[in-house]
């Protein structure tokens, strides 16, 4: 008796693509960012529930920790690269050969300087208003964005040096082209 070959079994399907560091970073700072931008103006009902300021502090902790999402997956990107555990992908390429630590740093301050700015003016506003009630809501509108801008500038500034040191390595590793 003759065993008739076996035929070829269909292809394994593609594997779904999975959300990565850097896509749950964006989402998570859109998130923040559009529900931020919401309650900038008053502050807005859902059904029966009146969204306050508490809101607006979520959001921008979303915006926080979507931003350093992001930064862990840019430097993680490159440090795998470097690693030989992947390959870069020539949009990294292209970032780390043009976004020198300086730019991080300038970037960095000038979203300190922003909040800085921000908060000063908020502080003005509540002596302003030191004679009649603060109201807390248009204090905190001003106060929440501003400590936000100061916190992303931080975080850029000390991602920038690690950046610094990652790209003297691909330097070395890959060549300055």
């Amino acid at each position: 008796m003759n065993a008739s070959p076996e035929l070829p079994s269909a292809p394994a399907p593609a594997p779904r693509a999975r959300p990565t560091l850097l896509g749950a970073g964006l989402a998570c700072m859109g998130l923040g960012l559009g529900l931020s931008l919401w309650l900038l103006p008053a502050l807005p009902h859902v059904g029966e529930v009146e969204l306050d300021i508490q809101t607006m502090l979520y959001g921008s902790l979303a915006i926080a920790c979507g931003f350093q999402i992001v930064l862990l997956a840019l430097l993680g990107e490159v440090l795998a690269a470097l690693a030989g555990r992947r390959g870069a992908s020539p949009a990294l390429e292209r970032l780390v050969r043009r976004a020198p630590l300086e730019v991080g740093l300038v970037a960095g301050g000038l979203l300190l300087l922003a909040g800085l700015v921000l908060a000063a003016r908020a502080a003005w506003a509540w002596n302003d208003a030191a004679e009649v009630a603060l109201d807390s809501f248009r204090g905190l509108r001003l106060a929440v964005p501003a400590a936000l801008l100061a916190t992303l500038g931080i975080e850029l500034a000390g991602a920038s040096f690690a950046w610094g040191l990652l790209q003297m390595q691909w330097h070395e590793r890959f060549g300055p082209r």
